[in-house]
């Protein structure tokens, strides 16, 4: 493959990466903050036993799931493009500035 070639497909997979990383962080944020209302919300469910709680909660619930998919999803497109950056990195023969 041409050099040329191999440096951009390097750049684009080191680009998505970073990108990933900045989900990964963004979803741990709110993975973190939605359980802890997830936290609050059960015990109020505990203690009112109302329906308006009991849904409060399964909405919350349903939130912690999704970001945890999602960031699932999220870590293994990173380790697929580790691993296409780390083919990329044995063909890649970078120029060397005297």
């Amino acid at each position: 493959m041409k050099q040329g070639r191999v440096a951009k497909q390097v750049e684009e997979a080191t680009r998505g990466i970073l990108s990933i990383d900045e989900q990964i962080r963004a979803l741990t944020e709110q993975l973190a903050t939605w359980e802890e209302m997830r936290e609050e919300l059960h015990v109020r469910a505990l203690v009112s036993e109302t329906p308006q709680a009991t849904s409060e909660l399964s909405g919350v619930a349903r939130q912690c799931d999704l970001a945890r998919a999602a960031l699932a999803e999220q870590r293994s497109r990173k380790t697929q493009l580790e691993q296409i950056l780390d083919d990329l990195m044995i063909e890649w023969e970078p120029k060397v500035v005297s």
